[in-house]
């Protein structure tokens, strides 16, 4: 009982500090000069709220001030993301508070690091419509190299418009310039909504992107991957012979190889590169090789023994992709039912999911494993359990 009594004393106490805060005061600590401490406070006052509470003048002003703040911590240079002025970013985004007015200067402030921040907020605020888009747009030559990346990065946001925003990210990339990292990967988005004929530009100019050894190329290769299975079927077969000599290319190998297995079929000509690449490949590389040859060649014989043996290993990654591979097999993938079986009552619960997943992709011919995969609807993750739930639906077992 008396224990009862101290809490209800202390939670008494508590409100009344509260009450007693003075207006406008800061709720969180800001009196330490490390950033970290900094992004610390502002990241755990704010994950206490409930997002809903407006912020008074004072907590307004301090986090747009910080917006210009380039102190980075010590701990995580490298992510750019656990520092001072994104924490306040993540408040801002999300408080209540009528920000619109100060977001439309800060487009046009002569600090780039405003510019950038308005960029975000007007992400995550709206998002981008009617003159929003005219504002992404102007960004993306805006005089600072670090602005223009902003800008770049959320072309593939937009929801109208498609077209320009292509034409935007085909400037930043015919340039080589330094936003054209953030362009390429923005292609990969666009890629879906665009006329043919924009389609068949960008992918031009994705193509000698990733010829570039630059911090670009990586994602001008994803991008072309999304964007060939979109192209008309001759200028498939053309891009397909482009990419013939770079099949060898080490750098970003198994990625690249992915450009040529996006045609299918249409990459014919591609096979004796792939099925060398797949005799010299080794651990989780073959696996991958094989399922690039599976979506061109199309031929179990080819690749069923590979993906089994990668199931089969100890090694994560390997294993990963030995079920992706039975997975782009689906029905044809029947034979490896009864091993999906036994793998449904190992204790890794990756295993298990990944049996699950394949079962999904096997289909009605699964229907042997479905008495143990309606046990796992009652397995502790979560996850599991939603898994369990779609390979009983594509086994069609009601």
């Amino acid at each position: 009982m008396r224990e009862h009594v101290y809490l209800f004393r202390g939670l008494v106490l508590y409100i009344f500090a509260l009450s007693c805060q003075p207006a406008g005061a800061l709720p969180f600590d800001h009196r330490d000069d490390t950033p970290e401490a900094l992004t610390d406070s502002i990241r755990q006052w704010w994950r206490g709220t409930d997002h809903t509470v407006h912020l008074d003048p004072e907590t307004l002003d301090f986090l747009f001030g910080l917006l210009a703040d380039q102190r980075v911590t010590t701990v995580t240079r490298s992510s750019g993301w656990n520092v001072p002025r994104k924490a306040a970013i993540e408040v801002l985004s999300r408080a209540p508070n009528p920000v619109e007015p100060r977001l439309e200067k800060m487009f046009s402030h002569e600090q780039p690091l405003y510019r950038m921040a308005a960029i975000h907020l007007m992400a995550a605020r709206g998002g981008f419509e009617g003159s929003r888009i005219d504002r992404l747009f102007h960004l993306c030559s805006d005089e600072d190299k670090n602005v223009r990346g902003e800008a770049a990065q959320f072309l593939g946001w937009v929801p109208e418009r498609h077209e320009e925003a292509a034409a935007q990210v085909i400037k930043l990339l015919e340039g080589n310039d330094a936003a054209s990292y953030e362009a390429a990967r923005s292609a990969g988005y666009l890629a879906p909504m665009l006329s043919p004929a924009t389609a068949m530009r960008l992918a031009k100019v994705l193509f000698k992107t990733q010829e570039t050894a630059h911090r670009a190329d990586l994602w001008a290769i994803i991008s072309l991957r999304r964007l060939m299975p979109l192209l008309p079927e001759e200028a498939q077969r053309d891009l397909v012979d482009q990419m013939l000599p770079l099949l060898k290319t080490e750098r970003h190998q198994r990625v690249r190889v992915g450009i040529v297995s996006a045609a299918g079929p249409l990459a014919e000509k591609a096979l004796p590169g792939l099925r060398d690449l797949l005799a010299t490949a080794e651990g989780k590389d073959k696996a991958i090789f094989a399922g690039h040859l599976w979506k061109v060649e199309g031929k179990p014989d080819s690749v069923y023994g590979i993906f089994m043996e990668a199931v089969g290993s100890a090694e994560g990654s390997r294993r990963h992709y030995g079920f992706k591979g039975l997975q782009l097999m689906g029905p044809q993938a029947k034979a490896a039912v009864p091993a999906l079986q036994e793998l449904l009552q190992q204790d890794k619960t990756s295993v298990r999911k990944g049996a699950l997943k394949t079962l999904a992709a096997i289909g009605p011919g699964a229907v042997a494993a479905a008495p143990l995969v309606q046990r796992q609807l009652k397995a502790p993750d979560k996850a599991e359990r939603a898994l369990a739930q779609e390979a009983l639906d594509a086994i069609q077992v009601w």
